[in-house]
């Protein structure tokens, strides 16, 4: 999975000269417009750092995952396959897969279901190096925990406060609701009994590639659609929310409402402090005639302050802002130890011949990053985005966001322009420099 998103990343830049960095942990996808990535848990937890260049993959963690199908924007490439460039032999990063195997009989509250698409997936893995897919069916998972909880209070908030939105529109608008809401409540359903998941019925632009890999597990369960602890939890988790999308897409009055604003407009409010004294601590760097060292530690801070942002996603606290852990975040040098494949060296690295480059009026380089979180973590990607192109790293920044609401928090271009709208109009004189 993992790999899907370098090679589409690597196709859509394969003819610029640029620089592709992605935060993210070990375990979900990084974000390339319909995807995201995850932190585990709420407190501290092991994340990974992801390089990529178009002509060299520096890293490429998270490949033993295993786990497969999720459709992307650009749909499939016919690029070269960077799954073929092998991982490091020091990679840390390991994955043992804890009773994923078990039948589904002993899931408390899932209805019993062993598909012959979950007999065909361990046919497949028996036969490979990766371990099987993360599933829902081990109780003591984080998946089970997210298809069992998480998605249903998801699911309920988003109910409760679209409702609320909708109450203050026109009529016809609250017509529509009921419908979403009926939608929403099937889905709800569907996923607690763990029901075959069904293809999407809107005329979205990518409907018919998310279909066409919920096809492909249907084939490889020789015609027995996946159910929701069945699937894997890279494909069931973006699906849902394609799901949501899709309930409010094919209302003619909703279609174009993002109903995970109100979440994320909350994130930026509860956390303007901690901003607020990241933009300062960046502006006096950035002031000063910092020596090679310096201006290193300064750069590698940053980066990981990008990093450790995603703490503050709102998919993990199902909507409830997680904008109190951003003060913490800065505190780089206790957290570096918890980052479990880390490659800022190489990074580094890379950074510095761009500049050398750059300072040298040789030929220009831009910086391409997708973004994830709303609130505290876009803010600290603005902070990194401006450092490094007033220091010299790079000419330019071009920023890729997702094209739909997504898991809750995720960045959509409305959201970044609010987000500055939001820091001009800041009482906080460095912030509003760095909007404008």
């Amino acid at each position: 999975m993992f790999a899907r998103v370098a090679r589409i990343i690597a196709t859509s830049l394969i003819k610029r000269s640029c620089l592709v960095v992605l935060f993210g942990s070990c375990q979900r996808p990084c974000p390339l417009f319909y995807t995201k990535d995850i932190s585990e848990t709420f407190c501290v937890q092991p994340m990974t750092l992801a390089i990529f260049s178009t002509s060299n993959v520096l890293k490429m963690s998270g490949s033993s995952l295993g786990a497969s199908g999720c459709p992307y924007r650009n749909q499939r490439s016919s690029a070269q396959n960077l799954s073929e460039t092998p991982a490091s032999s020091s990679d840390p990063v390991s994955y043992k897969p804890t009773g994923d195997h078990m039948a589904a009989s002993s899931v408390s509250g899932a209805p019993p279901h062993v598909s012959p698409f979950d007999q065909q997936r361990k046919s497949d893995t028996a036969t490979t190096s990766q371990p099987p897919p993360l599933t829902a069916k081990d109780p003591a998972g984080f998946a089970y925990k997210t298809v069992r909880e998480r998605l249903a209070v998801i699911l309920t908030r988003t109910m409760d406060t679209a409702s609320n939105d909708v109450a203050t529109m026109e009529p016809d608008a609250c017509e529509d609701m009921n419908l979403v809401a009926e939608r929403l409540t099937k889905l709800r359903d569907e996923i607690a009994a763990n029901k075959a998941l069904v293809a999407l019925e809107d005329d979205f632009e990518n409907a018919t590639v998310w279909n066409a890999v919920l096809d492909e597990y249907t084939a490889e369960g020789k015609g027995d659609p996946p159910h929701w602890y069945d699937v894997p939890w890279l494909y069931f988790e973006t699906y849902f929310y394609r799901c949501i999308f899709g309930a409010f897409y094919a209302s003619p009055k909703l279609k174009d409402y993002d109903y995970f604003a109100k979440f994320k407009h909350e994130a930026l409010e509860g956390s303007i402090n901690a901003v607020s004294i990241l933009i300062d601590s960046a502006a006096a760097s950035e002031q000063r005639d910092l020596a090679p060292t310096a201006l290193k530690q300064a750069t590698r801070r940053l980066v990981e302050i990008s990093l450790w942002g995603n703490r503050c996603d709102l998919s993990l606290s199902c909507g409830v802002d997680a904008s109190s852990q951003a003060d913490a975040l800065q505190k780089t040098d206790t957290l570096r130890s918890f980052i479990i494949s880390n490659h800022t060296d190489k990074l580094m690295e890379h950074l510095w011949k761009l500049r050398e480059r750059n300072l040298g009026g040789k030929k220009p380089t831009r910086l391409h990053c997708v973004v994830d979180s709303s609130g505290y973590e876009l803010c600290s990607d603005f902070v990194l985005f401006d450092f490094l192109h007033i220091m010299g790293y790079v000419t330019g920044v071009t920023i890729h966001a997702k094209a739909i609401p997504y898991y809750v928090s995720d960045v959509m271009r409305r959201d970044m322009s609010w987000t500055l709208r939001k820091m001009q109009k800041s009482e906080h004189e460095s912030m509003r420099a760095l909007a404008e």
